[in-house]
């Protein structure tokens, strides 16, 4: 090899150890823009919410009032009428023996201790309600 391949050799290995450490430069500003951005972003997002909470817990004390004076009204008013009701279809099941299927489809069944109808259990709702979807074919 003579001289000028090897300066020229030593040239070109310096310039790609000065390109990667100029390439990790880059990269590590990319990421700490990026490590920023998102720090920002999380923080706006926290206080955008802890903001809604803030409206949230005024609006329900002012519609707590109102919500307390409609379960007193169900409690005091419609539960009865629905027990009654539910009585009612018990003792007309009882007089009429082909009512007696569709009592059973929805799980009403007279209560042997009190005289009263247990309500039948629902399951709590987790997920929006959606229009039923009929599986059978026509």
């Amino acid at each position: 090899m003579n001289e000028s391949e090897l300066i020229s050799s030593e040239n070109i290995s310096r310039d790609s150890n000065n390109l990667r450490s100029t390439d990790l430069e880059d990269w590590r500003r990319i990421f700490l823009i990026a490590l920023v951005a998102a720090l920002i972003m999380g923080s706006s997002l926290n206080f955008f919410l802890i903001k809604q909470m803030g409206f949230l817990r005024k609006d329900l004390e002012t519609v707590r009032p109102q919500l307390e004076q409609v379960l007193a009204n169900y409690q005091k008013i419609e539960d009865p009428q629905i027990k009654g009701f539910i009585n009612a279809l018990v003792a007309y099941g009882k007089t009429h023996p082909d009512f007696n299927p569709i009592l059973a489809k929805y799980k009403i069944a007279p209560d042997t201790h009190s005289g009263l109808v247990p309500m039948p259990t629902i399951a709590p709702i987790t997920t929006p309600m959606t229009a039923p979807v009929s599986s059978k074919k026509k």
